[in-house]
């Protein structure tokens, strides 16, 4: 399988991409969008580069939930375009952090799956 592996930096990232990478089966492609790494660059400006290249056959998304690089909804909708989407949300039942966005992505069907890691 192909994955495209998409985040900002939280202190979990890593392990999570090393977790998935462990299993020896997927194609992983790793893109981190948050400053300094991207510079003043958006997600697609980041992405579609890749994904003109290698056909994905799923997105993880690790996101933020604030700050400069706190992707747009038409951006993470854009995505759906190039493969499924799944959104890994650090800390989703924290209703203080991520309630409010939680509902905007769900409205809007931004992922094709949103999973809590608490």
């Amino acid at each position: 399988m192909k994955i495209l592996f998409l985040g900002a930096y939280w202190y979990g990232w890593d392990l999570l991409h090393r977790s998935l990478k462990s299993l020896n089966e997927h194609e992983i492609t790793l893109i981190r969008y948050d400053p300094p790494r991207a510079g003043n660059k958006r997600i697609p400006e980041l992405v579609q580069p890749v994904a003109s290249e290698t056909n994905f056959d799923i997105i993880i998304y690790v996101g933020v939930n604030g700050g400069s690089c706190l992707p747009t909804i038409d951006e993470l909708v854009q995505l759906k375009n190039i493969a499924p989407t799944i959104f890994l949300c650090p800390e989703a039942s924290d209703t203080q952090w991520w309630h409010e966005h939680i509902k905007k992505y769900y409205k809007e069907k931004c992922f094709d799956l949103i999973v809590n890691l608490d």
